[in-house]
């Protein structure tokens, strides 16, 4: 930021309100810091047509970045002796010491999400509503996809895993030690939110309408199982409070202005495991190209992680060297907007271009048949069509599959064709066996 506040805020706030003029999402928050200033810009109104504006205070829930709280409470934990990062996790989970995950999978693997077992899918009303009796039945039987270690896969579970672990060495909830740890030394209160609005704060919740091309309010949703939430905490902040967070994170190692020791600070900014380059549209320059405890890491070198559920969603960027962090709110379930706002603005305040790196596909689609495996029942059918490949992607028996295609055609770069413009896909051959396998989103798929 060289230019004065003010001069930064109208130009964030110019393109803030162009980005809603031309995709109409009913509300954006935006909050920016250095760790000497600050700039908050709000666009837009909590509820769709409504008169109450969205402001710094308005309150999302964080979803997902539950798991970057998560692993900041267990690298500090860490640092204190009570847990070893590259012990196994059947070490602190007696009933998993005879799975072949308890002894296979590290602590540190389920930080960088590079377990390795087949997942569950949240997006399935038996993965809903899971126990933890149930789930330990299922890693007695769930396939080893890959090689612990070796191969980034987003799975929700790990935090579950993570979040049984922490409360067997303290004896104490995982969102608990997050607040008394983490959030209320920031000074940042929650509010549990349960399935429903966060009361009078709340930033709204939206869903699009293809029908009418408008946002309406979201439909309640229905409770998930008190098995999920470590991975999905019932926290609802503001952008001003993510921000906070973020500027803790940002602070320079070494420092003690923070909750968090220099250790946690430098195990959150390393990488763990790198991804594989993608194919996609125009928004598959917004995926993290690596992982690490916790932290996603962006092509323009900001770390930070993300948050979606029904009708919002919200996100974190930070730089240490620059000292700049940034948080985006949209109420709207719109993942990919808010990555683009995010990516703009980190590029703009920080300077740094990232270099787009020409997107290619090192093997021959023909080599690329065959049948992907995913979490839960979801499959993708992969077959060869002349200058194309065309996928099916859904779960296993289901009468309606996305449709997809790949086309590559020579000398040209690879062209994914798909309803939704931010799939993206990248296949990738495993060392361990040499067998070609599918990361599609954030998720790997294991060939059959």
């Amino acid at each position: 930021m060289q230019h004065s506040p003010d001069a930064v805020a109208a130009r964030i706030d110019a393109f803030v309100t162009q980005v809603r003029a031309q995709t109409r999402v009913p509300g954006i928050s935006v909050a920016i810091s250095n760790l000497q200033q600050r700039i908050h810009v709000n666009v837009g109104a909590t509820a769709a047509g409504g008169s109450v504006k969205m402001s710094q205070h308005s309150q999302f829930r964080i979803g997902c970045v539950t798991k970057l709280l998560l692993a900041a409470v267990v690298l500090e934990l860490v640092r204190e002796g009570k847990l070893d990062l590259d012990a196994p996790i059947g070490e602190y989970l007696t009933e998993l010491r005879d799975v072949r995950a308890g002894d296979s999978v590290r602590i540190g693997h389920l930080l960088s999400h590079t377990s390795g077992y087949r997942g569950v899918s949240i997006h399935e009303a038996e993965g809903r509503s899971l126990t933890w009796d149930r789930f330990v039945d299922y890693l007695r039987s769930a396939p080893q996809f890959f090689e612990p270690g070796r191969v980034f896969s987003y799975e929700h579970s790990e935090a579950v895993l993570l979040g049984r672990i922490v409360r067997r060495v303290t004896g104490r909830d995982s969102n608990q030690l997050i607040r008394e740890k983490l959030l209320d030394p920031l000074g940042i209160s929650t509010r549990d939110c349960g399935t429903g609005s966060s009361g009078t704060k709340s930033a709204g919740r939206h869903d699009f309408d293809p029908a009418t091309q408008r946002f309406r309010p979201s439909a309640a949703v229905s409770a998930m199982a008190e098995f999920w939430e470590p991975s999905f905490a019932r926290f609802a902040v503001s952008a001003a409070d993510l921000l906070t967070l973020a500027e803790a994170l940002a602070t320079p190692n070494g420092s003690t202005a923070g909750p968090l020791s220099s250790a946690t600070l430098e195990l959150l900014q390393r990488r763990a495991v790198e991804l594989p380059a993608v194919v996609g549209g125009a928004y598959a320059d917004l995926r993290p190209v690596a992982f690490g405890c916790g932290t996603a890491h962006q092509r323009d070198g900001f770390l930070g992680h993300n948050g979606q559920t029904r009708g919002q969603c919200i996100g974190l960027r930070y730089d240490p060297r620059s000292k700049l962090a940034i948080v985006v709110g949209l109420n709207a379930q719109l993942s990919h907007l808010r990555d683009y706002i995010l990516t703009v603005l980190c590029q703009q305040l920080s300077g740094r271009m990232a270099a787009r790196t020409p997107r290619s596909l090192p093997f021959e689609l023909g080599e690329l048949e065959g049948r992907y495996i995913g979490g839960g029942r979801t499959t993708v059918r992969a077959e060869h069509d002349d200058d194309r490949l065309v996928l099916e992607i859904g779960p296993e028996g289901a009468d309606r599959r996305l449709r997809a295609e790949l086309i590559a055609a020579e000398n040209e770069e690879p062209i994914l064709q798909c309803p939704i413009p931010e799939l993206s896909l990248a296949f990738f051959r495993e060392t361990r066996d040499n067998t070609i396998a599918l990361m599609l989103a954030l998720s790997a798929y294991k060939r059959a």
